[in-house]
């Protein structure tokens, strides 16, 4: 039972892990846009805010589902 309880622990935190790579990979790219438009001078509060809040929850996300390079990144 312990066996087969834990192989359904493991099969949901993959889903999970994979749908943190999806949203991660979206993420990033809007990252990347606004690095874009930073480096024209074209940022907004609205656009700082959330790059602060997308590199938080990547960095703590990341270490969760263990890409500590990922997590190191972006929390740096």
């Amino acid at each position: 039972m312990a066996l087969e309880s834990t192989g359904k622990i493991s099969s949901r935190l993959e889903v999970l892990r994979q749908r943190f790579l999806e949203r991660a990979k979206e993420d990033i790219q809007q990252l990347r846009t606004l690095a874009e438009k930073t480096r024209r001078g074209e940022f907004s509060a609205d656009g700082l805010l959330f790059c602060y809040q997308s590199l938080h929850k990547l960095s703590g996300s990341a270490g969760t589902f263990g890409l500590p390079e990922l997590a190191r990144i972006s929390h740096s």
